[in-house]
């Protein structure tokens, strides 16, 4: 039903330019370091637009909870709204966070991606332009994947796809942690 597959294929990148950047011999050390605090911050904004969503889905299923099946179809109708994301991304400020990190991560490609030896370097380049670049395309990324709940009839069956979304998100969550304390220790 949900389907998160732009910030699934944003985990495995970011994984991969970690892996890639672990193996890079020959850089001066600052300049790894440098590289390996470039990959860090966007693994934490990466992060907190995850803990946005998943944040925002465990709240509706708490109104269903809390308040019945009618507020909780009223809640998931709001999730359609890209107005929503775009409030919500910026009372956490992932904004100017995303946009420094999309230049960064140019920045980063630019000088050593080619090696980085990427599977597919268009998966990068799809990262950076769907995640990474303003509020406005990850607010609409954000609501294109939830729409679909909002036109869902049957609270019941939505509700289990707010379940299951949750779970993905942190499933897709821990890999990006585990991810970033890889890169931590090795580079």
């Amino acid at each position: 039903m949900l389907d998160f597959s732009i910030l699934a294929e944003a985990v495995g990148v970011l994984k991969e330019l970690g892996d890639g950047l672990t193996k890079l011999t020959g850089l001066p050390k600052e300049r790894r370091e440098h590289y390996r605090q470039v990959l860090d911050e966007t693994f934490t904004v990466l992060d907190q637009a995850l803990l946005l969503v998943t944040g925002r889905l465990a709240d509706t299923l708490r109104v269903r909870v809390q308040n019945g099946d009618q507020a909780f179809m009223v809640e998931l109708a709001q999730l359609q709204y890209v107005q929503e994301w775009e409030k919500l991304e910026r009372d956490v400020r992932l904004c100017r966070s995303l946009r420094e990190q999309s230049d960064e991560m140019r920045h980063l490609f630019s000088n050593i991606g080619d090696r980085l030896a990427l599977k597919d370097p268009n998966s990068f380049w799809r990262m950076v332009a769907c995640v990474l670049e303003g509020e406005r395309t990850l607010a609409d990324q954000i609501t294109e994947m939830l729409s679909g709940l909002s036109r869902v009839i049957d609270p019941k069956v939505a509700a289990e796809g707010v379940k299951q979304g949750v779970e993905t998100l942190r499933v897709l969550r821990r890999q990006l942690i585990e991810s970033q304390i890889e890169l931590s220790k090795e580079v």
